[in-house]
């Protein structure tokens, strides 16, 4: 998990960083020609996303590979990952001999990143001879420079007493220290993301908002997601709109709930759409309408939302703003099903139990029951079998009984009930014969 949080804020200052760098790739282009390492570098990172210059993976390996021949230590990295994950299989092959070489070549000159992952390949022993020690000896190196993830791998080998002698007290000493990294590290990117959320940056201002709401401090998520919201950002629209249904962070009001997911609906927000609808189903904070409910399940169902789908093939199923389909229904019953869908599963084994828009198939029902109940164990399903299982004749007699006893057993009252009165009959019958 920390490694996933590391990774994250890495990926976003990244990101955060390109936004705000302005290139002058004319400068860059004459440096980079010139022999200049950083410029070759910076141009080949030009050319493999296209800023600045039209989008070229082969230059871009052309760029990175000069740099790294003059000793750029972040050139020979990039192009060690290359090699060692196959990136760009027309222009470079995968090979591990060729990732091992680059990674060295960085790790010598003190890329603690290269370091850490060089350790990794004598750890793994990756097309190189296997080695503890060697990779006790990198990790060491890497985490003495501050790499967090080199100092879990540290104080692993402690724990392991792989490569080095066994130690509960520098193990101790090392997952410590790389949990005083990580805080440190989270709260620096904290301020940055800060700095660029109060410069107007949606997405960070999104990832606070976010992060505020994990730590449930609502009040706070809420002002972030509304700065990014009133920007016109989709997802914090949802999420505002979210909060005001539940009551999180603000008063509950369905009307402000609402308002914010036709929003985030109008630019195609899935959940909003699927929301907003339910909204409409039930009048809650806003004008009831079947109409407008099925319009925007719709909406949200040919975006691949299950749930929505569902709710769809449900309003088709009753006729709820829909002209009534059980064609339609049965649908996008599958569709929902096709995903997973516990009440899908359900509705389209009812369909097939009573020949509602498919001719009746009692197997198909009991299939389509039997996938409801595993995730359910729902006892009304349990009863449902029985009565399948009854309508399949007497020869599934024993079925039939095995789930009216789990029904009852599991508190269901209609399959108590049928035990009871066919105890009755059954104590009748006896006393007619007498």
């Amino acid at each position: 998990m920390k490694r996933i949080l590391l990774l994250w804020s890495l990926f976003l200052g990244i990101t955060m960083y390109g936004q705000e760098d302005k290139i002058d790739i004319q400068t860059i282009m004459k440096k980079a020609k010139a022999g200049d390492a950083i410029a070759q570098y910076d141009l080949a990172g030009c050319y493999e996303i296209g800023n600045g210059v039209e989008k070229s993976t082969k230059e871009a390996i052309y760029w990175y590979k000069k740099s790294a021949e003059k000793g750029y230590s972040y050139a020979q990295w990039q192009l060690a990952l290359f090699y060692k994950y196959g990136y760009y299989k027309k222009n470079i092959s995968q090979s591990n001999k060729k990732a091992f070489y680059w990674l060295n070549k960085a790790a010598t000159q003190n890329n603690t990143t290269a370091q850490r992952q060089l350790a990794d390949f004598y750890y793994e022993g990756d097309g190189i001879t296997q080695s503890y020690e060697k990779a006790f000896y990198w990790y060491e190196r890497a985490a003495q420079a501050g790499d967090i993830l080199a100092t879990e791998e540290l104080a692993n080998l402690y724990e392991k007493g792989e490569g080095v002698a066994k130690s509960e007290e520098k193990a101790t000493y090392w997952r410590e220290k790389a949990d005083a990294l990580i805080a440190k590290q989270s709260e620096e990117s904290h301020q940055r993301y800060i700095k660029a959320a109060e410069h107007g940056d949606i997405e960070a201002q999104c990832f606070l908002g976010r992060e505020y709401y994990e730590k449930q401090d609502f009040e706070k998520a809420i002002y972030w997601y509304t700065k990014a919201a009133e920007q016109g950002d989709s997802y914090a629209q949802y999420l505002i709109g979210y909060c005001y249904d539940l009551g999180e962070g603000v008063p509950q009001s369905a009307e402000k709930a609402a308002y914010w997911y036709e929003k985030a609906s109008e630019q195609g927000e899935e959940f909003s759409q699927y929301n907003l609808a339910h909204l409409y189903y039930s009048g809650k904070g806003i004008e009831q309408s079947y109409e407008k409910a099925a319009y925007w399940f719709e909406k949200a169902a040919k975006q691949g939302f299950h749930s929505a789908q569902y709710m769809l093939g449900y309003c088709y199923d009753l006729g709820k703003g829909v002209e009534q389909s059980y064609e339609k229904a049965i649908r996008w019953y599958e569709k929902a099903a096709e995903q997973g869908n516990r009440a899908a599963y359900h509705n389209l084994g009812l369909c097939y139990l009573d020949g509602k828009g498919v001719p009746i198939s009692y197997t198909k029902a009991k299939e389509y029951i039997t996938k409801a109940l595993e995730k359910s164990g729902d006892p009304a399903e349990q009863y449902l079998l029985a009565l399948i299982s009854y309508k399949q004749g007497e020869d599934h007699s024993e079925e039939t009984f095995y789930w009216l006893h789990k029904s009852c057993g599991n508190g269901y009252e209609k399959a108590c009930e049928v035990l009871k009165k066919h105890r009755e009959a059954q104590m009748q019958q006896m006393d007619d014969e007498e």
